[in-house]
């Protein structure tokens, strides 16, 4: 190896060491304002909550799709297909025209072959991926991050600087040429009442470069503050450190109320899927009717019993079954895929969801799913009115947050009232050198040892400005309490809101179970009296169709209710969702704070 390939090799080998020397130390300022970070936000959060949740932001230790299919004992793994640019022949051959006879029988997204997803994992899997979660762990932690920054503001901030100049007189002084050093460090201190202390070392040395010798050599010390007695002392001077701690709380109950929601919006996606898949089963079922009517309907036919139309009639309302059932899996198949893009989850990913409970009292060939224990767990509210606004009004985050921007408005006004003061300011500072002539920048002496001391005075002549400060900040003072007098009549009427609905949709899903149920009775009447031949088979088909909309009513109205409970909640503000995805059952109203509450049967 040449000696140039050698020179080569060791500047790639130094760039490389550069590199990873770099890499290391942003790595490490990473840490440390995460460490900072998570530590305030955990605070805050037990301050403001009384528990602290997960607000890293670094992402799940699994990946997303590892997260869910790779779990134990699931009975599969995922891998995604590869891309192929490639146009499917089957694209290029395929045909408009129908089958002559299409199969009525259950689609695979009937009886899905991948373990069913519970509420429980779903909510769970949306706080460790959901991409609008990320977004708002982000936004508490760059509101945990300022306020760092101004934490370290308010504490004593060393700085140091060494610069060197390089002078050539030509020859016109006695130096031809010379290099002056100058080092200095120090420390700066903002007081809480307003001003700043600041302790500095200077040293300061000249060479002759031409003779080699040094012509100047001293050394400094110097203490200085300044500090405001009227205009900006006092807690007007405090203002943007209070101002920034509260802006995390602000920001800790504005993540909360934000999860809180989230929670709620997809729980109501995933009941969605739940009354989608049920609509499937339905559909399913209706098949199967109306196979079974056709049938009859042209065996009846055949043997005179019956005439062709009717035979036609009950054929034509099963091929529609038929269609209904497909259309019933695409939509859930569609809505399942929104629902993984919702929470973060590749979509390639197989999941399913279990069917709904069935209500109590089903006639007939209804058949009982095992119960999401989350979804069991949901309680009707059974609390006064009044008691419920009461919860609200204490327990809303949002609103807690609008009652405490009044106070920042009001000391926004007290701030503004202090800029129109005179600027009367307070200076001194104390200074120990060095002789020059002695050329030794650590020889410090009493003797030169110089204290001053005096103050400014700025006449209050032109406040035109502060006057306008001080009439925005007074409207802003009552913007806010007009903001939190608003606030505060929308929780109530979100609160009254919430109780009709529950009560509006508990009536409606009992409704439905007896709609349910005497569509049963109807359809099972129908079909024995049209063997008799008392009735047409139309009587028949008919029976059917209103049973497949009352199974999907059903379906819809028990989704709604169990949706409704958990907005009640959410809008008195008692909900609560921990990391696994559970609710924790804080329901004010008893000794305990707990509302009254019974189970949705």
């Amino acid at each position: 190896m040449s000696a140039f390939q050698m020179s080569n090799v060791a500047r790639r080998l130094a760039t490389v060491a550069v590199g990873l020397v770099l890499l290391a130390g942003c790595e490490l300022f990473t840490n440390d304002a995460d460490r900072e970070v998570y530590r305030l936000v955990e605070s805050r959060q037990n301050a403001a909550l009384g528990v602290s949740r997960n607000v890293r932001i670094d992402g799940a230790d699994a990946s997303r799709s590892q997260a869910w299919t790779e779990r134990e004992n699931a009975p599969y793994a995922f891998a995604p297909n590869p891309v192929d640019s490639t146009v499917p022949e089957s694209f290029l051959s395929a045909t408009t025209q129908p089958t002559t006879e299409p199969a009525a029988t259950a689609t695979p997204a009937t009886q899905p072959t991948v373990p069913d997803m519970t509420l429980a994992d779903a909510l769970a899997y949306a706080f460790r991926h959901s991409r609008e979660f990320q977004s708002a762990k982000e936004e508490l932690y760059l509101a945990a991050l300022r306020l760092t920054l101004e934490r370290h503001l308010w504490t004593p901030r060393f700085v140091g600087e060494i610069s060197s100049l390089f002078t050539d007189y030509e020859r016109e002084a006695e130096l031809d040429q010379t290099l002056e050093s100058v080092a200095s460090v120090g420390v700066e201190q903002r007081l809480p009442f307003g001003g700043e202390l600041t302790a500095r070392v200077l040293n300061r040395l000249v060479n002759d470069l031409h003779n080699g010798i040094t012509t100047a050599e001293t050394g400094e010390i110097l203490i200085e503050a300044n500090i405001p007695l009227l205009r900006g002392a006092g807690p007007a001077a405090y203002e943007t450190r209070y101002q920034a701690e509260r802006d995390l709380i602000y920001a800790v109950r504005t993540f909360e109320r934000f999860r809180r929601s989230l929670a709620v919006d997809i729980a109501g996606n995933y009941f969605n899927l739940q009354q989608l898949r049920q609509a499937i089963v339905n559909a399913n079922k209706s098949v199967e009717g109306f196979t079974e009517e056709a049938n009859r309907a042209r065996a009846l036919w055949r043997t005179g019993r019956l005439i062709e139309l009717e035979a036609q009639r009950a054929d034509q309302n099963r091929l529609e079954a038929i269609n209904g059932q497909v259309n019933a899996v695409e939509r859930y198949q569609t809505a399942v895929d929104q629902f993984k893009i919702r929470i973060g989850m590749p979509i390639e990913t197989p999941i399913g969801v279990p069917l709904p409970v069935d209500p109590g009292g089903a006639v007939g060939d209804e058949q009982t799913q095992p119960a999401d224990p989350l979804i069991a767990s949901l309680r009707l509210p059974v609390v006064p009115e009044e008691e419920a606004i009461i919860v609200a009004l204490k327990q809303r985050l949002d609103l807690i947050n609008d009652f405490d921007r009044i106070g920042d408005a009001e000391r926004g006004v007290s701030i503004a009232k202090n800029d129109l003061l005179p600027d009367l300011r307070a200076l001194s500072s104390v200074l120990l050198s060095t002789d020059a002539e002695n050329h030794d920048s650590t020889n410090y002496s009493h003797e030169r040892l110089r204290f001053s001391a005096g103050a400014t005075l700025e006449l209050p002549l032109d406040r035109k400005a502060e006057r306008n400060a001080l009439r925005e900040s007074q409207i802003r003072r009552e913007r806010a309490e007009r903001d939190y007098e608003e606030a505060r009549d929308l929780v109530v009427l979100q609160v009254r809101r919430s109780i009709r609905r529950v009560q509006q949709q508990q009536e409606s899903f009992e409704i439905q179970i007896l709609n349910r149920d005497l569509a049963i009775e109807r359809g099972r009447a129908a079909r024995i009296r049209a063997i008799k031949g008392e009735l047409s088979n139309r009587d028949v088909v008919e029976a059917e169709q209103a049973l497949l909309v009352a199974r999907n009513q059903l379906a819809e109205a028990q989704a709604q209710l169990s949706l409704e409970i958990l907005q009640f909640w959410r809008d008195t503000g008692t909900l609560r969702i921990d990391d696994d995805g559970a609710w924790t059952g804080f329901q004010p109203g008893t000794e305990d704070g707990e509302l009254a509450s019974k189970t949705v049967q």
